[in-house]
């Protein structure tokens, strides 16, 4: 079944319909990255659920002329446990050694084509929060660490877990090693 996963990302509005992004394609195979400080959220336990949820941590695409990796939103979580329960400065910052440790692991799986990850190259990171009290110090932090976004979106929603109080997700372009 984990062939058939999308990074995905699962955010509650407090406001407006139901939006729903997505990219489609017929002829194109993304490769799947699961990040090694977590458990992939197929094979969650069922204390989260009787069903666990379906989606990969990171989709690489070579749509041709350009390659992407899509990393789905991405928390505090190590294994399969919210780390830093109530503290938005840690839960942040354990978030992007999440992100650190997807990207250097795409990297590593990705090099064999002499390609490569850089966390400059996000042409788009969206942090989702559960708060809009955190928003100064998450954004503060986020423009200080992920300086080449080309477009950063802070959006308030609900998380997948109520112990987590943010989340990243983004697109990151791949380019070719000189």
């Amino acid at each position: 079944m984990h062939g058939y996963l999308p990074a995905a990302s699962a955010v509650g509005s407090q406001s407006g319909p139901l939006t729903i992004n997505f990219i489609a394609a017929r002829n194109c195979t993304g490769e799947h990255i699961e990040n090694p400080r977590q458990v992939s959220a197929y094979k969650y336990p069922t204390s989260y659920g009787e069903h666990s949820p379906s989606f990969a941590r990171a989709t690489y695409i070579d749509w041709g002329e350009s390659k992407y990796l899509y990393v789905a939103g991405t928390a505090s979580i190590i294994g399969h446990k919210s780390c830093h329960i109530d503290n938005p400065l840690l839960q942040l910052q354990e978030t992007q050694e999440n992100l650190d440790s997807l990207l250097n692991h795409s990297r590593y799986l990705l090099n064999r084509n002499a390609e490569k990850v850089d966390i400059a190259d996000a042409t788009v990171i969206k942090t989702y929060m559960r708060d809009v009290e955190s928003l100064p110090l998450v954004k503060k932090l986020m423009e200080e660490r992920e300086t080449g976004a080309q477009s950063r979106l802070y959006l308030v929603g609900d998380i997948c877990r109520k112990e987590l109080l943010l989340e990243v997700e983004g697109v990151w372009s791949v380019n070719s090693s000189d």
